[in-house]
Formats: structure tokens, C-alpha cells, sequence
């Protein structure tokens, strides 16, 4: 399968058999997933010695992450489905990083940063069956938000947690064994993880239908602009509908 990673601006793309990475590629570039995604993959494809009709379908990370990331992935993902017929898979952002860290006994804690001091964040836990679980849904908020739900000793990983480690460790000194942070290298969503996720789902017949939409979590700003927009026009109606009415004419 070929898979999309896209949620963050550290983006990657590979091409899995299984378990065998056939070729991948990671790229960290703000505003560059336009210009980087589409020649990587025919670059990959080359490397693999794999074109379009030979894969079983396209997995795609689904989010939460940036919007525009997040709909250049999945936009492309539609246009190969649409080319070659293959399904698209789809895997929470957060989820394929738990996958990355496949193995770790305890509870997985992936944290994405957001926008304005806020992050992205769940938690899972690996089953002895070789199950993941999800314990926590994807959240949207503030740090304070994890010390209030996180009850337990719990791995923690992603930019989320490296770029406000500073911000949250003032509020966590109390119960600072509970975070332990998992190796570097399993620390970033990756498109390999992705695939992994993928596969298994796959296998369960969990394919996306026709409709396919991100996973964003919370609204993007232009629909924050709107709402902002439109409850200002609200408060100015009910303020025209207090103004004294004029004397009708007879």
C-alpha cells in the first residue's frame, strides 16, 4: 500500500508490502505538502519498482493536524483512488503514532501542538492480544486538560508534548512519574506507522466510502470566522429589533 502522511509539517510517504518498507521518504518543511507529495510518490513508486495498479489501496492519516496538511493528503488520496479504483484506508493521526510505539507496556499518550498554546491529544494502550485500544478519544485544549484525564504512569510523545514540556511540567512536579517519554526515533507521526495501522484495518474490511473528511477535531478558522461573523450579525438583528418603531403613516 501506498501511505500519506500529512498532518504535521514533518510529512512522509511510503510504499509498505506488509511489513517491509519497499521505500519511504519524510520531508520538514512548513507550507511545502503542494509541492512535495505528489513528485515523491512517483519518485517512490520508481524506487519501488511498483506502479499505481499493483497496489491493494492508499492509507492515508486522517487527522487531528494542520488543515491544509491534512486536505492536500486526502485530497490526493481521492484522485489515485479515483484513478486506479483501489480503496483508501483511513487512520487517526494520533493512533498511527501509538502504532510507532508498538510494543511499550503501558498506557500511549501521542500530543500534537495546535494553535495558541492548545494541543492535540489521546491515549491507547497495546492489549496482550496485540490489540490497541483506544482509552482516550482525540481531544482538542489546553495541557491542564491532560494532567485532569491522565490518572496513570504514561508514555508520552510527539512535538506536542517537546514544545510545551516546559509550559506543563510547573503543572505535573506533583506527578512527574507519571510521563515517560518513548525513544526519539518513535517520537514523530510517520507514514510507515500509518501504513502498519492501515493494513490492519484493511484486513477488517474498514475502508473509506465515498465521502472521505479529515479528522480535524476542532473547526478550521475559516469556520471560526464565520461563527464570529455570524454572532456578530445576530447581536446586531436583535439590536435593530429593540429600536423603536416608527409611527406609521395613515
Amino acid at each position: 500500500m501506498l501511505a500519506i502522511e500529512t498532518a504535521t509539517s514533518r510529512q512522509s510517504v511510503a510504499i509498505v508490502e506488509e511489513s517491509r518498507v519497499l521505500a519511504s521518504a519524510a520531508h520538514d518543511e512548513p507550507g511545502s505538502h503542494t509541492r512535495w507529495l505528489i513528485p515523491t510518490i512517483d519518485r517512490l513508486l520508481e524506487t519501488a519498482r511498483c506502479t499505481l495498479a499493483e497496489l491493494h489501496g492508499f492509507v492515508v492519516s486522517a487527522g487531528p493536524g494542520s488543515f491544509t496538511g491534512l486536505r492536500v493528503g486526502i485530497s490526493t488520496a481521492l484522485g489515485l483512488r479515483a484513478v486506479t479504483g483501489r480503496p483508501i484506508i483511513l487512520v487517526g493521526t494520533l493512533e498511527a503514532m501509538a502504532w510507532g510505539a508498538r510494543g511499550l507496556a503501558g498506557p500511549l499518550c501521542p500530543i500534537l501542538p495546535c494553535r495558541k498554546g492548545e494541543v492535540f491529544w489521546a491515549q491507547y494502550e497495546w492489549a496482550v492480544d496485540g490489540q490497541i485500544k483506544t482509552l482516550v478519544e482525540p481531544h482538542v485544549g489546553p495541557p491542564e486538560a491532560i494532567k485532569r484525564m491522565v490518572a496513570t504512569p504514561t508514555w508520552v510523545l510527539g512535538d506536542g508534548w517537546k514544545l510545551l514540556q516546559e509550559a506543563m511540567a510547573p503543572m505535573l512536579t506533583d506527578r512527574a512519574r507519571r510521563w515517560r517519554e518513548v525513544p526519539v526515533g518513535l517520537r514523530h507521526p510517520s507514514a510507515t506507522h500509518v501504513a502498519m495501522a492501515g493494513f490492519e484495518r484493511l484486513r477488517r474490511g474498514d475502508v473509506a466510502g465515498h465521502v472521505v473528511i479529515p479528522n480535524y477535531v476542532q473547526r478550521a478558522e475559516a469556520e471560526l470566522q464565520r461563527g464570529q461573523v455570524e454572532g456578530k450579525a445576530a447581536k446586531i438583528l436583535r439590536g435593530a429589533g429593540k429600536a423603536p418603531r416608527r409611527a406609521s403613516r395613515r
